[in-house]
This record gives structure tokens, sequence and C-alpha cells, in this order.
């Protein structure tokens, strides 16, 4: 029994060690039927509702059984997941700090990703028109709000392929421009995503970058090729920046949020759910792999157990 505790708590350190690393981490580990506005991450913050005035509908992103799958060799998924789509609420969660009231601003200079696993239950009515429609992004705001984000950097835009079953995934800066990486996918398909947007002083210049589905470089020191990147991608890279709104007077970052409601302009998919959410400043924050030393303590309990065994037949 004590070599059995040993080897769960070796397990439960690898898992915490790599999601401390980011600085928001949310596997969804909440009771299932809870919706996710005023649920609190694994890393301390907590989820905020958008569109609060009802207009849109009520509903809100719900915690649903079960998790979405990661790229193999990350550290393996936990928890439940969450679900959303069509007319409801949307959420949003801060990146940092002790309290909203004190999230970090992430500014010039800063650099951001972001990851989850997605996939699509329903495609519903969404679009195959070439502004497609945004899922969220990350946010200058935080806490709840009445409406819908005006300001999204580096955001998840879909399109409907043709009239298809089946869609793509893309994104933009901070404005228009969005582009759409090649591969379709259906709603049987899982789909791991990475996020990166960089705030450079100056015009037209911000850093935006997605990958899909990556398998290599995973929890290492340095980014894979990206999937999409705007310093080689001509239309990407002349999309608009980040701007500085409200009292801040330069580009700031403060969230990252999931949209849930639907306009004439961006239909989104009547389901989808989302899973493993992580926001950090380095990829390996995102695409965090069990620590090689903890690794090798559970192999070494792991034959104690065995060997323990061999001895009581």
């Amino acid at each position: 029994m004590l070599k059995k505790m040993l080897l769960a708590g070796v397990a439960v350190g690898v898992l915490g060690g790599q999601a401390s690393a980011a600085l928001l981490y949310e596997p969804f580990n909440h009771q299932v039927g809870q919706n996710l506005p005023g649920l609190s991450a694994q890393t301390g913050q907590t989820w905020a509702a958008l569109g609060t005035t009802g207009a849109n509908g009520t509903d809100n992103h719900v915690i649903t059984s079960g998790s979405l799958s990661v790229p193999a060799g990350m550290v393996p998924v936990s928890g439940n997941h969450a679900t959303g789509g069509g007319f409801g609420q949307g959420s949003r969660i801060r990146i940092s700090g002790t309290s909203d009231a004190t999230a970090d601003a992430y500014q010039t200079g800063s650099d951001l990703y972001y990851s989850y696993s997605f996939r699509i239950n329903d495609i519903g009515p969404l679009t195959s028109g070439a502004g497609g429609a945004f899922l969220g992004g990350f946010n200058n705001l935080v806490g709840t709000q009445t409406g819908d984000p005006s300001v999204m950097a580096a955001p998840l835009i879909l399109q409907r392929d043709g009239t298809n079953n089946a869609y793509r995934v893309g994104t933009r800066r901070a404005g228009n421009n969005v582009v759409y990486h090649s591969q379709t996918f259906t709603t049987d398909d899982t789909v791991f995503l990475v996020f990166r947007y960089q705030i450079v002083e100056g015009a037209t210049n911000d850093v935006v970058q997605m990958w899909v589905n990556p398998t290599t470089n995973l929890g290492g020191p340095a980014a894979p090729t990206p999937s999409l990147s705007s310093l080689t991608n001509t239309t990407l890279g002349t999309g608009t920046d980040l701007a500085a709104t409200g009292s801040d007077t330069q580009p700031t970052i403060r969230s990252v949020f999931f949209r849930q409601v639907s306009t004439a302009s961006h239909v989104i998919p009547n389901a989808y759910a989302v899973d493993e959410l992580r926001v950090g400043t380095t990829w390996a924050a995102v695409t965090p792999v069990p620590e090689p030393g903890a690794l090798a303590l559970l192999g070494i309990g792991a034959m104690g157990l065995l060997a323990r065994r061999r001895r009581q037949v």
C-alpha cells in the first residue's frame, strides 16, 4: 500500500509540476453540469461571463464528462471538458494576477502563447465566408461584460469547407486579413491548437503564429515551424496590430476567452468542446511533457510493485 501511495504521489507531482509552468492552466476538472462562469482554474483564476444582458441567450459554457486528447508525449489529460456553441454567453478568464482588479497587463515586448484541445460536435450554420467565425482568443479586459469583446488577438477562426460537413481553422493578428490552414477537419476530429502573440513596438509588426496538431519539440525550449505565421505569410503579416483601447496607453493583453454568441456575420457551430487550456510565456509552458526525473521515479516505483507481486506469488 505504501508503494502504491508513493507511486500515486509521484504521478501527481509530475502533473502538478508541469501545470505550474503555465501562467494559466484549466483542465476543466469541475463537477459535470456546472456552468463555467464562477469556476476557478487549477492556477486560481476565476471565469467570468460575457454577453450578460441575455440578448443572445443566457446559456453558459458547461462542464461535460470526459477529456479531449492531446498529442502523444504531452502531460496526460485530466478532469472533464467544457462545451458550448450557438446562442449564449461567452466565458473569459484573466491570464495572471491575484485578482481581476489586479490582473497583470501584458504590453509592448510581451510574448504570450495559449493552447487547448478543440472539437466541433455539431457544425450547424458555420459559414464558408472568407471572414469565418471567431471562437475566442486573447483580450485586453477581465471580468464580466454585457456584450462580445471588441478586442481579440491571435483568435481561433473557423471556416466551413464549402457546403461540406467539414471546416478549417485559421487566425489573424488583431484586425482583419484572416488566413486558414489548408487541412480540413470534421466533427470526428479533436484538434490541438497553439497560438502565439508578441506585441512589438511600431506599426504592423506584431507577431501572430498558429500550430495545428504539433508533434515535434513538445515541451522543448524552441517551438517547431508554425503552421501559420505573420513572419512568412504576406496576408497574415499585413493584418492590423493590437491597438491601445480604453484607459490603456499602449496595446494590452490581460485575458483569454471563448465566444458563444451568434450573429449574422459570425455564425458559430451549434456545439463545440474545449479542454486543457494553458497560457504561458514560452512554448514549453503550453506543450508540457512529463519531467524526466519524475518519469524515472515512476519507473522505479512500478518495478518495485512488480517485484513485490512476484515475491507474493
